[in-house]
């Protein structure tokens, strides 16, 4: 991807590194907190879902 330089591993400086979902609770991209208490801080989730009924009845409806 061109980014090694910056991401992939476990190094000062670096902008990302990986661990299983079991203990991630907070995650920041780029000095940005997208993950607070497991829950996402860019998305409206109840929001999200409201519109995920709306097009599933519709495409129920036909």
């Amino acid at each position: 991807m061109g980014r090694a330089h910056d991401l992939g591993s476990l190094e000062v400086g670096k902008l990302a590194d990986v661990a299983g979902r079991e203990q991630v609770s907070n995650v920041w991209v780029g000095g940005r907190q997208v993950l607070r208490e497991r829950q996402s801080t860019t998305v409206g989730v109840p929001a999200l879902l409201a519109e995920v009924r709306e097009v599933v009845g519709r495409m129920q409806a036909g």
